[in-house]
């Protein structure tokens, strides 16, 4: 892609020094500048906006020059600039041939206020943390209508995105949730900064995100911040001081606004933000994709409403949020069979538990442990981590225990799910493997002889073998789901769990799902799986309406707007009826789905399938 590089640099007390591509600089006076400082509210005139963007694309380019092709991407260097330059509406830049600079969807552009060394790639899931400031009991705000645009952009990616919700969190909650990875925090609510007083972002808890907070506590730094905070008038300059904070604290990107951001605009914008963001697309296009869906969507949004978010970067723009992801999570989940997709689509909150869970498939622990009470969706957080496996080009599969099974037999059903997932490299060593355990062929060469071709160490030793030549150098997940049926065999346990948990299966790694285990096959990874607190069961029951429009349930006869409308409307009744204030109770993760069963049976009329 093609950069076109404008810097504004200091050019003495009243100038500053221009340059458009290392062109000969130009100087403009500081009070030729001032002309162009406009608050972009809802009384700002059109027209006088559309002049001010005029202005300042001439004093930039020079008087008639050409528009920056389309395609281009616009770096606006302000590295050194006054505060006075900063404030100034850059978004608003309008070519002669009416171009706005900012507005095309194929323009991205940004502001550039360093040059540091680019983060790493990251690698799925990404992990977000969203913060409401105000818990918009009124609904003045949009923050219910924001954060389900939120869920609805990356709910088709389950295993590569990871969104946690802070509604008015106590300090100490917010600092804890920082410091574990994040990389993009959202925050919606309001700013505050009074005359002399410094920049703010209210959390109605009783405490504000400013910089000395940000400043402080040396949190982590995530790789992009957006404030989609000004819900009022007069809090442009609280939310751009913050952001400016976060940019010096490190942060490579930050999107904050210069205007009133009504609710609806704010829901588009991040309803567009992050979906671009989840088909891995640098910021700055992902920006210019939701300022694009604002100017393209009136009389819905106002004619400058579009121009209200701003971007600044500290590094290239393409190299922000890089991130990768070596399996496509859209095909992969396409390929699970139906309930186990529809299962893994449903899994709301749970964001503790993924985090361990990729933490794990991220080391080299050989064992995992997901245990927990009834009910509580065990068996989907396994899912979800075969799944998350697969996304990372680590195979995965599931194997069925039953009462019946014995250690041979285990290992039996074991080789088998290798061979259905890995294909043809593992056919022949699983062919081998089967012979010998069935006496068929003698082990000499193999592993050392034996007349009992069931004993266990000749088993293991087998097993061994055939999962040294059948298994990639990527490894396997296996998961025994639920791990009850075989969990009394003692050969099992000692030659199989155990040497799990040790490591000591080579490039095989297992997943246990059961109520309870030993705290020692706990100790390499463990995953508890608690119930929801009921006082959060309403938030639950809106992310969990958010993915039902993904389920494949619905292909065949998808219900009409109407039909959507009341299915998510019965969902949030009985979830508050549930909300109860007793922070002891708590709310099973299946009475999400009953609940939404029996929802679309009462509007479809149709039967549970």
């Amino acid at each position: 892609m093609q950069t076109v590089r404008v810097t504004v640099r200091p050019g003495g007390d009243d100038a500053v020094r221009v340059a458009v591509d290392g062109a000969p600089e130009r100087v403009v006076a500081l009070a030729e500048l001032g002309k162009y400082q406009i608050q972009i509210d809802r009384s700002a005139d059109e027209d006088r906006l559309s002049a001010v963007g005029r202005g300042l694309f001439d004093t930039l380019f020079g008087a008639g020059a050409a528009t920056p092709e389309d395609g281009a991407r616009l770096l606006l260097d302000l590295a050194d600039a006054a505060p006075q330059v900063l404030a100034l509406p850059w978004e608003l830049m309008q070519a002669p041939d009416d171009a706005w600079l900012f507005g095309g969807e194929h323009r991205p552009a940004a502001r550039v206020v360093a040059d540091r060394k680019p983060p790493a790639p990251l690698c799925a899931p990404v992990e977000m943390l969203v913060v409401a400031g105000d818990a918009d009991r009124t609904g003045d705000l949009g923050v219910a209508a924001e954060i389900d645009a939120i869920y609805h952009a990356v709910s088709g990616l389950p295993a590569c995105w990871n969104v946690e919700v802070l509604v008015e969190p106590a300090m100490d909650e917010f600092i804890a949730a920082m410091r574990t990875e994040r990389h993009i925090l959202h925050f919606i609510g309001h700013g505050e900064q009074r005359p002399g007083g410094r920049a703010k972002l209210r959390v109605e808890s009783g405490w504000s995100i400013n910089p000395a907070v940000i400043a402080s506590n040396q949190l982590p730094c995530p790789r992009l911040v957006v404030l989609n905070a000004c819900r009022t008038a007069g809090e442009t300059a609280a939310v751009r001081g913050v952001g400016a904070a976060f940019l010096t604290a490190g942060v490579p990107a930050v999107v904050t606004t210069q205007g009133d951001v009504r609710a609806q605009a704010g829901v588009a914008f991040a309803r567009e933000l992050y979906g671009a963001l989840a088909e891995a697309v640098p910021v700055d296009v992902a920006v210019a994709r939701a300022r694009a869906r604002l100017l393209w969507s009136r009389p819905r949004f106002r004619d400058h409403e579009w121009a209200v978010p701003v971007l600044t970067v500290a590094t290239a723009p393409e190299h922000a949020l890089r991130v990768t992801r070596p399996g496509d999570a859209v095909a992969l989940l396409a390929a699970v069979p139906e309930p186990a997709s529809d299962t893994i689509r449903q899994m709301v909150d749970r964001c503790d538990v993924r985090r361990a869970v990729w933490s794990w498939l991220r080391d080299a622990s050989g064992l995992l442990a997901i245990h927990g009470e009834a009910k509580a969706g065990k068996s989907t957080v396994a899912q979800w981590t075969m799944l998350t496996a697969r996304v990372h080009g680590t195979p995965a599969a599931a194997i069925e225990a039953d009462g019946r099974l014995d250690y041979a037999g285990l290992l039996r059903r074991m080789v088998a799910a290798v061979e259905a997932e890995v294909g043809p490299q593992a056919a022949g060593p699983a062919q081998r493997f089967r012979a010998a355990l069935d006496g068929a062929a003698p082990a000499v060469g193999v592993v050392r002889p034996s007349d009992d071709p069931l004993d266990p160490d000749r088993v293991a030793g087998l097993f061994a073998t055939f999962a040294e030549a059948a298994v990639p150098a990527a490894g396997i997940v296996l998961v025994i789901d639920p791990f009850t049926p075989v969990a009394g065999d003692a050969d099992v346990l000692t030659r199989l769990i155990v040497p799990a948990a040790k490591g000591e299966l080579g490039r095989v790694r297992l997943v246990l799902v059961d109520r309870r285990f030993d705290a020692a096959l706990r100790s390499r990874g463990d995953v508890e799986v608690q119930l929801f607190h009921r006082e959060d069961v309403v938030r639950l029951a809106d992310e969990f309406c958010v993915r039902l429009r993904g389920l494949s349930r619905y292909r065949e006869k998808a219900p009409t707007e109407d039909q959507w409308h009341s299915i998510t409307r019965r969902i949030k009744q009985w979830a508050g009826g549930r909300a109860e204030p007793d922070a002891l109770a708590r709310v099973r993760a299946y009475e999400l789905v009953d609940a939404e069963g029996q929802a679309r049976r009462a509007v479809l009329d149709v039967e549970e399938s």
